[in-house]
């Protein structure tokens, strides 16, 4: 990522990038530069990560995978005191393609950036900070996301899943 940014081939790197696979790899990445801006106090590893989740959100199959993403980073901004407006904006500068997908992140009202709301939650472990998925979060999303279909949907995705589960031996 540092020899592309130096380079000036972040628009190039997108034509490299397969959808979703790669995309997945870079938020991946994303969320770990994050926490280890943090353990190591080195803005320049949250700029990498927001790079990369950036480069995710152009090749990606569903955006709120990459909105998931930007927490970690919009806090460890705030826990490195740095102004995260500033450091998105500066980002999408660099990557005028993911630039729409960044300053939507910026406009967001701050409960709607809350760390804990997008999935995530402080923790250490033997190598120090880090950021952890918090399952439950992503559960109750998907479940509301749920609750909003159509009736109909709902019932035929019940029947589905119902087969499935007495096909797999789950009766």
């Amino acid at each position: 990522m540092r020899k592309v940014r130096r380079g000036g081939g972040l628009e190039q790197l997108l034509d490299l990038i397969r959808p979703e696979v790669e995309a997945e790899t870079l938020r991946a990445f994303g969320i770990r530069m994050a926490s280890l801006a943090v353990r190591r106090g080195d803005p320049d590893l949250l700029r990498l990560g927001l790079l990369a989740v950036a480069l995710a959100s152009l090749r990606s199959m569903d955006r709120r995978d990459d909105l998931g993403a930007l927490a970690p980073l919009w806090r460890t901004a705030s826990l490195l005191r740095l102004e995260p407006s500033h450091e998105f904006t500066a980002a999408a500068v660099e990557l005028p393609a993911a630039a729409e997908f960044l300053l939507g992140w910026v406009d967001r009202t701050p409960d709607r950036q809350d760390l804990a709301e997008m999935g995530f939650g402080e923790s250490a472990d033997e190598d120090g900070f880090r950021y952890v998925s918090d399952a439950t979060v992503v559960r109750r999303i998907l479940e509301e996301d749920h609750a909003r279909r159509p009736r109909v949907i709902r019932l035929l995705l019940a029947r589905r899943r119902r087969r499935w589960l007495r096909a797999n031996g789950f009766d």
